[in-house]
């Protein structure tokens, strides 16, 4: 596991062919560019089906805005030939998750992904399912990455 720098609004890591991102806010144009340099590097490294694990957390109030959508939907079509898998977990109950997981599903039908792209609402079932033929790391070692990054703060 290698722990990435930090900006205001996510942390990042690795944890083997999966990139990990903790989300506590909205995420930026800029936090998406920075995101999509770090998996082209992953890739670049010769990490071939690269799978991204992204946790939106409950305390997370505000939505992304179009910018940072329509960046996130460039970075997915230039690397999608070479992403395995995506999990997006957004943590919490009532409209906010739902309404974060209503746009990230929205996105992947925009984009229709030739890989698979699944959201949910608890970090257990999504890394049970990413390292279920997908991810080459192990379901603890991919809470324990989140649990770090979650240190961190």
């Amino acid at each position: 596991m290698t722990l990435k720098g930090r900006m205001s609004n996510e942390k990042m890591s690795v944890c083997g062919d999966t990139h990990v991102s903790l989300w506590h806010e909205a995420a930026s144009r800029e936090d998406v560019e920075r995101l999509w340099r770090e998996v082209a590097e992953l890739m670049h490294r010769g990490t071939d089906n690269i799978c991204l694990l992204l946790v939106v957390e409950k305390k997370s109030t505000t939505l992304s805005p179009a910018l940072a959508r329509d960046t996130a939907v460039a970075m997915v079509r230039d690397l999608a030939e070479r992403i395995g898998a995506i999990a997006v977990v957004t943590e919490g109950e009532g409209i906010r998750p739902v309404t974060v997981r209503a746009l990230f599903t929205g996105l992947s039908l925009i984009l229709r992904p030739g890989f698979p792209w699944k959201m949910f609402a608890e970090l257990d079932t999504a890394t049970e399912w990413l390292t279920t033929g997908h991810a080459r790391c192990s379901a603890p070692q991919l809470r324990e990455t989140v649990a770090a990054l979650r240190r961190s703060q």
